[in-house]
């Protein structure tokens, strides 16, 4: 099981944006054609921001990241949630565990 140890909060995000690093490097897709990964990050930013302007309700999505905390994509990784206010819920969610 990947675990998962937050690192700092990250600044410039409309809501909330956490920098987490995990025990071991997870795959994920840069173009969206393919369900294959195409690159491997062990860093992740989790944001959980409210969109009350749109769509009434809470969104806390996964993204893969540098260790320096830049998003290195905007397509949601697994376990990515709308209605969802916790961020540890997603990282359940993900097959991952909190340190």
């Amino acid at each position: 099981m990947i675990t998962v140890k937050r690192l700092r909060e990250l600044p410039g995000f409309l809501g909330t944006g956490i920098l987490y690093k995990l025990s071991e490097p997870i795959g994920f897709d840069i173009d969206y054609e393919t369900d294959k990964p195409e690159a491997f990050t062990d860093h992740v930013v989790i944001s959980t921001v409210y969109v009350g302007y749109s769509c009434n309700r809470w969104e806390t999505y996964i993204f893969p990241a540098t260790p320096e905390g830049k998003v290195i994509n905007w397509g949601e990784l697994p376990g990515s949630m709308n209605y969802e206010q916790s961020q540890e819920a997603v990282i359940s969610r993900a097959g991952w565990k909190l340190e």
